[in-house]
Order: C-alpha cells, then structure tokens, then sequence
C-alpha cells in the first residue's frame, strides 16, 4: 500500500491532541452503567416491597399508632421511610443517596 501511513489505512487518523476512549475504557464505562440501572432496578422493587408491606400492615383491623411505643416509631422512621427516603435521592445524588441508606 505503498506511501499511505498504517493508521490512515484503517480509518483510525485522527488529529494530534484528541483523546479517544480505547475499549477496556468503553466497556468499563458501560459495565458502570449498566450497574448503575440494575441499582436503580432494584431500588424500586425495595421501595414497592416497603410499601406494599407497609400499607398492608396499616390496612389491618387492629392498626393502631398506639399500640407503638415511641422506641418503635423511631425504628419505623429508619427502616421503610429513611431507606426509601435514601434511594430516592440516590437516584439523583448517587453519595448522598447511599450515606443515607
């Protein structure tokens, strides 16, 4: 192929100074992704669980808040809502969603 230089050949030229992602960054970069929406996946079934669980307890005939001591409430604030809570905002802010889950 005579004067034509080997990268010229195969499509690959690009100018001096421009950076392009080799593959290992590429597929590295789509495994976080995918990561990513497999948390994000599985944060709304936890959520939809919480609920359901949640409301199907409160739906119960013999609910009521008084039969909680304050302890327990507590506990109820952390488990369902601080959690639900924690991966909504992960959703946007991945750190702070996680420091609060």
């Amino acid at each position: 192929m005579g004067g034509i230089p080997h990268s010229r050949r195969h499509g690959t030229c690009r100018p001096k100074g421009v950076l392009v992602m080799n593959d290992t960054q590429t597929s590295r970069k789509r495994g976080i992704t995918a990561i990513r929406w497999i948390a994000r996946v599985w944060s709304i079934a936890s959520i939809g669980f919480a609920l359901l669980t949640s409301i199907g307890s409160g739906l119960a005939e013999e609910f009521t808040l008084a039969q909680f001591t304050a302890r327990d409430l507590v506990g109820l604030l952390f488990f369902p809502l601080g959690v639900c809570l924690g991966m909504i905002v992960a959703w946007r802010w991945e750190g702070q969603g996680e420091s609060n889950v």
